[in-house]
């Protein structure tokens, strides 16, 4: 298993040290690809804010995002997409 699908595994069991992780990693990648879409800079770290804030495990009423990962595809490319 590679270092980003352990990482989003320990995401999933309650790890903020792994969405963390996640985040210092591919923030910057995000920023550009939504900038490249057309988002301004606030538009991006809206938008940003929102899908790290939809990737935290949740408390029964709310699901994480996480959970939609199938694994068909790097971790890298689902979150662009």
């Amino acid at each position: 298993m590679d270092e980003d699908r352990l990482k989003l595994r320990e995401c999933l069991e309650g790890k903020p040290e792994a969405l963390a992780f996640l985040r210092s990693k591919y923030q910057s990648l995000l920023t550009t690809a939504l900038l490249r879409r057309g988002a301004s800079a606030t538009e991006a770290e809206d938008l940003l804010a929102d899908l790290w804030g939809d990737c935290v495990v949740g408390d029964g009423d709310h699901s994480s995002l996480l959970e939609k990962y199938s694994g068909r595809s790097v971790v890298k490319a689902w979150l662009v997409t």
